[in-house]
């Protein structure tokens, strides 16, 4: 409440949805400050809300949605607003062309505030720029008329985009929808508004009694039109007589047949008792380990005194049975010089059997033997 009893104004709050690349990021809520800068703060609602139509000067509809941020200086600010070239060289008032410079009250001494970007004195169009750090060196040339107060992270977000010699953001930064938001009644004050209005209708009998009217009048045409309602086309009219509804067969396939007491021999448990029984029972290492598992037994566990020394283990069986084929090479000498000696027993039997069998071949006469030689 102000001094005189009237209730302050609230403050304009709009919005502005915003997508990097194509890829929806966010939204950004500003709040305007209307009893500083009130022409300012409504040049920037209505171009956000859309509602001023076609521009005079531009020919272009008069709306933020759709434009771009097109300059984006890290640790100073980001720029945007010009909805008709979208490089800082257009833009238009919704009051045709620009206008002057309405205050400068409020100064640049914080972050994350809304001020109108301009050429010069009073050349306020459609640009804006958000601040990212305090500016002062602009103070008293341009008029701040708002803050951000939703989405700060989006705008550091925007202030660390990457952007060309231009300080053009690289990814295009669109404003894909922008509006107006409103402020809805409290619950409280909705419940008041609710309360006064049924002890309004209590006090009022004839009220009361049409409001019960109508109630009824609205209940008879429900019911009526119930009746006048056709039936779907395939619906049964007939009434049924319970007694010709057949009765609901048992479960037969739930229940136990007869000569369930008889077994079938091929799935008689008795058979695999023997085999199961064989199964259950545990086999010990030497150890006294238990050994679990399936199929045929390869390895043994070495007893506990040498299963805790880690320096020396058991030796497979299939090890030891190849080790035991293993020979010196003293006795592989032995053994090959006696096979030779073997061999060379065996050809001298065989060669008197060829001599007799073979053709002559050489005959040799001396002075007093005759020899003949066969191959």
């Amino acid at each position: 409440m102000t001094v005189d009893g009237e209730d302050k104004k609230p403050r304009d709050r709009v919005f502005m949805d915003i997508s990097i690349g194509g890829m929806p990021s966010g939204r950004i809520v500003f709040e305007l400050f209307n009893e500083v800068a009130p022409k300012t703060a409504e040049n920037f609602r209505a171009l956000c809300t859309g509602e001023m139509g076609i521009g005079k000067n531009t020919g272009k509809p008069l709306t933020y949605k759709g434009m771009v941020f097109h300059r984006v200086v890290k640790d100073f600010m980001i720029q945007g607003g010009d909805f008709t070239n979208a490089n800082g060289t257009g833009g238009e008032s919704i009051y045709g062309g620009t206008f002057e410079d309405e205050t400068f009250e409020l100064k640049h001494d914080r972050p994350l505030l809304l001020s109108m970007a301009n050429r010069g004195k009073d050349t306020n169009g459609s640009q804006f720029f958000i601040t990212t750090q305090p500016a002062p060196h602009l103070d008293n040339v341009h008029v701040v008329f708002g803050s951000v107060v939703g989405g700060a992270a989006l705008v550091r977000q925007l202030e660390a985009l990457s952007v060309d010699r231009n300080a053009r953001p690289l990814q295009d930064v669109l404003v894909v929808n922008c509006g107006e938001l409103v402020k809805i009644k409290t619950v409280k004050k909705r419940k008041q508004e609710m309360e006064k209005d049924e002890s309004e209708a209590e006090s009022d009998p004839s009220q009361k009694k049409d409001k019960k009217k109508k109630k009824e009048k609205k209940e008879k045409k429900k019911e009526k039109k119930s009746r006048e309602e056709p039936g779907h086309p395939l619906a049964l009219s007939t009434p049924l007589d319970p007694r010709e509804i057949p009765a609901v067969p048992p479960h037969s396939f739930l229940l136990r047949p007869e000569g369930a007491s008889r077994r079938d021999p091929a799935r008689d448990p008795a058979r695999d008792r023997g085999r199961y029984r064989e199964r259950d029972r545990n086999v010990y290492t030497r150890s006294g380990r238990i050994i679990k598992g399936r199929g045929v037994f390869r390895y043994r566990t070495p007893s506990r005194s040498r299963s805790r020394s880690r320096s020396r283990s058991g030796t497979p069986p299939h090890w030891r049975q190849a080790q035991r084929r293993i020979i010196k090479l003293s006795e592989f000498e032995r053994a090959e010089g006696e096979r030779a000696q073997r061999e060379q027993r065996a050809a001298r039997r065989e060669r008197p059997a060829r001599a007799d069998t073979g053709a002559c071949s050489l005959c040799l006469f001396t002075n007093h033997a005759f020899y003949i030689i066969y191959a």
